[in-house]
This record gives C-alpha cells, structure tokens and sequence, in this order.
C-alpha cells in the first residue's frame, strides 16, 4: 500500500514540475518574422522582418501561441510540439528564452510558410 501512495505522489510531483516549468515561457517575445513562398517553375521567395511581438499566455491547462492552442502536458523544453497535418501544420517549440513557431501550408505546385523566431524580452 505504501508503494502505490509513494508513486502516486512521485507522479504528482513530476506532473506539477513540468508546469511550473512552462510557466517561465510565458511573456512576451520580440521575433524575427520570416515568410517564405514558393510557387512550381517561379523562384522562391523569403522576406524577414524584425520587431514582431508574440504573446505567450497560460489560460487554465492550455498556453497560446498566436493561433495555436497547445494543452499544457504536451509541451516539453526542446521540443517541438506540431499539430496538423503533413500539408498544413503548425508547430511551436521552446528554448532558454527562445521561441520557435512555424505555420506551414502546402498545395500542389507550392506553399506558403510563416515564422518567428525570437527571445523574451518580457514575463507575464
């Protein structure tokens, strides 16, 4: 009996730290926005922008990141979290103080992507 409490405990305790992980992800993110479109027998073609600010924000057991709804439990330091399918997708991962997002979309013929990349600069 005392086992199964002892590991019911140990999984709250791991549960409950990765939270308070993620919690130092959330703020503000200045970002580098880079949009890169291709089109079948047409170069491609990349523009960058800087100064783009992306919120990050905690509501109850979910973050957001632009448009993208990601349960809190499924996001891991390091590792990018993806949702979509192969053609059209969007994937956010975070790192130290680094954000990297990216919105991807394919068609026959060619595609259209959007990212940031960027650091903090401000907590919530």
């Amino acid at each position: 009996m005392k086992i199964v409490t002892y590991l019911s405990l140990f999984c709250i305790v791991l549960t409950s730290c990765n939270r308070k992980e993620f919690k130092l992800y959330t703020g503000t993110y200045n970002c580098v926005k880079s949009i890169h479109t291709w089109e079948e027998g047409e170069p491609h073609v990349y523009e960058n922008t800087t100064d783009h600010e992306i919120q990050v924000e905690k509501n109850k057991k979910r973050i957001q990141v632009l448009d993208l709804v990601v349960p809190i439990d499924e996001i891991e330091p390091g590792q990018e979290y993806r949702k979509g399918s192969d053609t059209k997708y969007q994937s956010v991962k975070f790192e130290n103080d680094l954000i990297y997002f990216l919105e991807h979309t394919s068609v026959a013929g060619g595609g259209y992507e959007v990212s940031y990349i960027g650091k903090k600069v401000e907590e919530n």
